[in-house]
């Protein structure tokens, strides 16, 4: 059984895949998904070995996730005979009698206190989600990461359980879905201002403030005024990038230089990388990142923060600028708009650093389903390739 509160967003959206795949790789297994009733993850009840549990979140969300994880739940895997309880980021209060496993991929519960000033709600209310965390994590008896340094965050919490598996995620091939062209609105997004022509950096993130989206504004404002024909294509709606950056989004926006693309579903992610050169990941804290995954995958090079989660990831695969230094963003973005050989030597490392990570998400569901099963106490399914303990990936 999977339980999750986040109704959709990058994350969701890969978990929604990974369970896709768990459930058509294994059809002789059934999987109960425990999710709000606008999750995206509802849609997958059409499968015919899914069962979901839809949650009613009622007046507050929160007292909603309180009365599932401290009793709900584990009436519901009761009743449901289940094997194995298997919780993204929050998972039962209390045990359940049933081996439990949590995913750990929201990097605000493990990371030091200090990040948490770029979370968007209040201190108490990130202090109350971290106790909780912590609290579900000691009742678990495995938790599974995406890469090492999450690991290694995770096994200095009090509490954590001893066994944690790292399993990267993957970059959808066509195994997953066909790749669909770019939307007309897009289209016409990139043909408008400066021109389709015209250099085009993209990041694709959600527009929190961690994201930093912030910090590129001026960076792209410098571009400009050197006179060089480069732009900017975020997954954000005007409206949302105008209260990330007032004015001067704004300004940005009329003249061209950035395109506010809004939120791009997963079918056309690869038309719009194929319609940049370049990506920016300015994020100052990431679990592991599909939008840097995707770019060396898609073979476009980029430029990180330069914080130890972005080198973890990228290793020599990405150029880097200090995550709240704009000058350096706007000289690395220059170097990157001049420089082919430079862009050419990180498509090429990108590719090689991709080789680290599964190549498809049928591998990442068979690592998963083997983990989970071990954890249950289950025979393993033959040929499956075992998650990697932590130290050992």
């Amino acid at each position: 059984m999977y339980e999750t509160f986040s109704e959709r967003g990058g994350g969701i959206a890969s978990y929604k895949i990974l369970l896709k795949t768990l459930a058509t790789q294994f059809p002789e297994d059934h999987y109960y998904i425990v999710s709000l009733d606008s999750s995206e993850l509802v849609s997958l009840g059409e499968l015919g070995n899914v069962t979901v549990v839809k949650i009613k979140p009622g007046l507050h969300k929160e007292l909603a996730r309180f009365r599932l994880e401290a009793a709900g739940l584990r009436r519901i895997a009761k009743a449901h005979e289940v094997d194995v309880i298997w919780s993204t980021n929050v998972g039962p209060y209390l045990r359940t009698g049933i081996p439990q496993v949590m995913s750990v991929i929201n990097a605000f519960q493990i990371y030091p206190w200090s990040v948490t000033r770029h979370h968007p709600d209040n201190r108490f209310h990130v202090a109350a989600l971290r106790w909780f965390f912590r609290r579900s994590l000691a009742r678990c008896d495995a938790a599974l990461v995406e890469t090492s340094l999450m690991g290694e965050y995770l096994s200095r919490v009090k509490g954590a359980p001893a066994r944690i598996a790292v399993i990267p995620k993957a970059v959808e091939s066509l195994d997953d879905f066909p790749p669909a062209p770019l939307p007309e609105r897009i289209v016409q997004l990139f043909q408008s201002g400066l021109g389709k022509d015209t250099f085009t950096f993209l990041y694709v993130a959600t527009p929190e403030p961690h994201k930093n989206h912030k910090i590129l504004l001026p960076a792209v404002q410098r571009l400009g005024s050197l006179g060089l024909q480069a732009r900017l294509a975020l997954t954000v709606t005007a409206d949302q990038l105008f209260r990330i950056g007032g004015r001067l989004a704004r300004q940005l926006v009329e003249n061209g230089y950035i395109l506010p693309l809004g939120w791009v579903p997963k079918e056309n992610l690869r038309a719009v990388y194929d319609a940049c050169q370049a990506c920016v990941m300015p994020s100052v804290l990431e679990s592991l990142s599909s939008a840097h995954l995707e770019a060396m995958h898609w073979g476009r090079p980029q430029i990180c923060a330069d914080l130890p989660y972005a080198h973890d990831l990228c290793g020599e695969a990405a150029a880097y600028a200090a995550a709240e230094n704009p000058s350096q963003w706007a000289a690395q973005m220059q170097r990157m708009l001049c420089d082919a050989p430079l862009r050419s030597a990180l498509v090429k490392a990108g590719c090689e650093r991709m080789k680290d990570y599964p190549a498809t998400w049928k591998e990442v569901a068979r690592r998963v389903r083997a983990f989970l099963a071990e954890v249950a106490g289950l025979a393993e399914v033959p040929g499956n390739k075992s998650p990697l303990p932590l130290g050992e990936g």
